[in-house]
């Protein structure tokens, strides 16, 4: 029963140290020139230019729900796919004075560029879409609203680690796909 009331306060108490350690700056989220969060990645690869639109269309297809719904623009030629795509992201937020677990969706734009012997992905534009609000808002607003100069005196946000984990993840999971080989 102690190690149960243990493992209880702990897992309350967690969501304020990682609030902490990203506000005192030791994690942060990649940015581009304009301040907006962006993850960009060039990947060199012995494949053709052909072969590499192939594997990546497959790979929005495979990743997705609905390749078809996800795809804003398919140019073989230009070797570009950009979609927009979004999943939902569990979040704790602080309000007045006790922590609610909420689900949130988290839009961004994948596009991957492909020449031959490399391909580029770059995913931005993340925003969130609220459980209980039909708006987007930008995650960069998200993160301002945390640092101690935006602060909101410790309602709204206290946990948000999952678009950064979320995001790597895909990254990596395109790299692996790309990397495979088809024996069909």
């Amino acid at each position: 029963m102690k190690k149960l009331l243990l493992l209880l306060l702990l897992w309350l108490v967690s969501p304020l140290f990682l609030k902490a350690q990203m506000v005192s700056g030791s994690f942060s989220y990649p940015v581009d020139s304009m301040n907006r969060i962006t993850y960009q990645e060039i990947v060199n690869i012995k494949s053709s230019k052909t072969e590499l639109y192939k594997k990546a269309k497959k790979w929005f297809i495979r990743d997705f729900n609905s390749g078809k719904d996800v795809i804003q623009l398919d140019d073989a030629l230009a070797g570009e796919i950009i979609g927009k795509g979004f999943y939902i992201e569990e979040t704790l937020h602080q309000s007045e004075g006790e922590l609610r677990n909420y689900k949130n969706n988290i839009w961004y734009t994948v596009a991957i560029k492909v020449k031959d012997g490399k391909y580029r992905i770059i995913i931005n534009d993340l925003q969130i879409e609220y459980h209980n609000v039909n708006d987007k808002e930008p995650l960069e607003n998200i993160l301002i609203k945390m640092t101690p100069m935006g602060s909101n005196d410790g309602e709204g946000l206290v946990f948000w680690l999952g678009p950064n984990s979320k995001i790597k993840k895909q990254i990596a999971n395109l790299k692996e796909f790309m990397l495979a080989k088809d024996d069909f």
